[in-house]
């Protein structure tokens, strides 16, 4: 059995991507049999990258965004459609199964078994896709999977699923598989890590005003219907993250190697400093208020 992983990529040289993708895709060779680099942009430069053996590089004029004005433009079509052309290579490479991964996540040691076995059942199953983990890991803190991706897909059947953006796409029938985000816990030993805000405010800033204006097209959310919302907004931004992450729930896991080396890596300007210092789980309140709530009325009850 052989699992290759698709790493799009855009100018790793801003947006913070940078800092930690040499323990990224280090990490990522150990896991796979093959992986597939696509730049979407022209402006990346893999000399900032090792060579890696098993690492195949691609940037040219059919992954690069479009120009407009000189000024090159997100486009999540040709993010999609770079993808998809990774796992057609990954396929002629004589993999099984490909998994679209980025490059602000990394697989833990104590993953690696439960993803293979997972991708192994899909195969002897002749299933077309198996469900991809997802938790986060904020600093020290890593939290319980509560992400869901249909991020593996099986090359050996005639599968008519393509990547798309948080979701798969069947090319037959229109149908969408979306992310889906719930109660993972009990796949925590099964699921990736996608590291939090490991980069500064001005990498935060640079990336949102590059990716806001397609994302204004693709979405009907308040937060991107606002024209007003094109440019960066420090306190938005970072409120809005914040209530994420409060939403989540710590884990008593131990951080692995690959993890310990990207805290390591951390600087003080990172925003993750500043997501760490006001983690508050209201989650976890919420449902301490609930149980409570339910203790309460029992007793009343009786």
């Amino acid at each position: 059995m052989k699992v290759g992983i698709i790493l799009p990529i855009g100018n790793i040289e801003k947006y913070g991507y940078i800092h930690n993708s040499r323990i990224i895709i280090n990490n990522l060779l150990k896991f796979s049999d093959h992986i597939v680099v696509l730049s979407s942009s022209r402006n990346t430069s893999f000399q900032s990258l090792p060579e890696f053996k098993r690492v195949k590089f691609i940037s040219n004029t059919s992954t690069w965004f479009p120009i407009i004005n000189n000024t090159e433009i997100f486009d999540i079509k040709t993010l999609n459609k770079n993808v998809n052309f990774g796992k057609d290579i990954l396929k002629k490479t004589g993999c099984d199964a490909a998994m679209e991964i980025h490059l602000n996540q990394y697989i833990p040691k104590n993953s690696f078994e439960n993803i293979k076995n997972s991708v192994y059942a899909m195969l002897q199953k002749k299933e077309n896709f198996v469900w991809l983990y997802k938790k986060y890991q904020l600093q020290d803190i890593i939290f319980h999977a509560d992400k869901k991706l249909p991020w593996i897909l099986n090359l050996n059947t005639k599968n008519p699923y393509e990547f798309a953006a948080d979701s798969i796409k069947n090319a037959i029938n229109g149908e969408i598989i979306r992310i889906k985000t719930g109660n993972f816990r009990k796949y925590d030993n099964a699921a990736i890590v996608d590291v939090i805000g490991e980069f500064s405010l001005k990498d935060a800033e640079e990336k949102y005003e590059f990716t806001i204006s397609e994302l204004l097209k693709l979405t009907k959310s308040d937060r991107y219907t606002n024209q007003n919302n094109v440019k960066f907004n420090k306190k938005e931004f970072l409120d809005y993250h914040q209530n994420k992450i409060n939403n989540k729930i710590a884990s008593t896991e131990k951080i692995d190697e690959v993890g310990q080396m990207i805290i390591k890596n951390s600087q003080p300007n990172y925003i993750s400093n500043l997501f760490k210092k006001n983690y508050s789980p209201v989650a976890g309140q919420n449902n301490l208020k609930k149980i409570i709530g339910r203790l309460l009325k029992n007793t009343f009850k009786n």
